[in-house]
């Protein structure tokens, strides 16, 4: 199974990701572990290393990649099985992005900044302004040009169900 998950910042992306890996011992490809280099989220990786990245994680016979970069996104899509879209209300992106800041300043490793979760927060709340594939309008284009099995789901209650009833069964 190749498994592709896009949504904006704080739509559970990365929870939906890690239980299907679980439950399918699948490997689990994060497009931000992809984009940015080791140690934060403040230097991007040089585009030759991203496309080494990908073109390795591609060669698995299985896998579930998941973020908000469309654009690396897509470079999955040609090959993948299923494509799921993360559209929730921004206030429940919003709320979960400061629960997981909180959790994290917890973690002797993790370095978030309050100026960077406030540019995190402004960024994702943009969301349905921006145009490109890291958007609402990229990830709407993502979803209508895959032509094999494709789920939107607006809701908590609709991402649950659909995890408890067709990944866990």
């Amino acid at each position: 199974m190749k498994v592709v998950i896009v949504g904006n910042s704080g739509s559970g992306k990365t929870w939906l990701a890690n239980e299907i890996s679980q439950s399918l011992s699948i490997p689990k490809v994060s497009l931000d572990d992809l984009f940015w280099q080791q140690g934060g989220y403040t230097q991007k990786r040089d585009t030759r290393e991203i496309n080494y990245l990908i073109n390795e994680s591609k060669k698995e016979l299985a896998w579930i990649v998941e973020g908000v970069f469309g654009e690396l996104a897509k470079e999955y899509l040609d090959i993948a099985d299923c494509l799921i879209w993360l559209d929730l209300e921004w206030n429940i992106c919003k709320q979960r992005i400061l629960n997981r800041a909180r959790e994290n300043a917890q973690e002797p490793y993790y370095k978030q900044t309050e100026q960077s979760l406030n540019a995190l927060l402004q960024w994702a709340e943009q969301y349905y302004e921006r145009r490109d594939l890291r958007s609402y309008l990229g990830h709407k284009k993502l979803f209508e040009m895959f032509d094999r099995n494709k789920y939107h789901f607006q809701s908590e209650n609709s991402v649950n169900n659909f995890f408890f009833y067709f990944v866990k069964k």
